[in-house]
């Protein structure tokens, strides 16, 4: 009677599971890194594009480079299908009027030309798409490295 030996197949469910726990580690580790360096990117496009001002009127105050500070790196999402993403945002409350566009209203009621948005966001992602998928490879690189030993 023929006997088959499955310690093999046990080790090798061990080892594919300790990759499977080390890699959701160091997964989530790499995308806030590289969320942080996002950030850092898409701040440093906000000093070049929008002015800093400061807005004292009745109704409210502002203070100047409001919306520089509150560019902010979210949390690591997992999707379904095994996807992580990242994102950075501004939590100012106008930060989609300087990123899109607005229409000027002047206090007499009347609207003005519509002024353009800075694409802030857009243009930071843009320029950093590049480095990030070498980031990638690099990342890929060195957990096939470290899995081997």
């Amino acid at each position: 009677m023929p006997v088959i030996d499955t310690r093999e197949f046990s080790y090798l469910y061990q080892s594919l599971h300790k990759i499977h726990y080390k890699m959701h580690g160091e997964t989530k580790k790499f995308m806030r890194q590289e969320g942080d360096k996002l950030k850092r990117r898409t701040a440093r496009e906000a000093r070049k594009r929008v002015k800093k001002t400061a807005v004292e009127r009745p109704q409210y105050k502002r203070e100047a480079g409001q919306y520089h500070k509150s560019i902010k790196r979210g949390k690591v999402v997992y999707q379904k299908d095994g996807q992580a993403h990242v994102r950075v945002y501004s939590s100012d409350r106008i930060a989609h009027l300087v990123e899109n566009g607005w229409t000027p209203k002047s206090r007499s009621g009347k609207r003005g030309k519509k002024k353009g948005g800075r694409n802030v966001f857009d243009q930071a992602a843009k320029n950093f798409e590049q480095e990030f998928e070498m980031d990638c490879g690099m990342f890929v690189d060195r957990m096939l490295r470290d899995f081997d030993d």
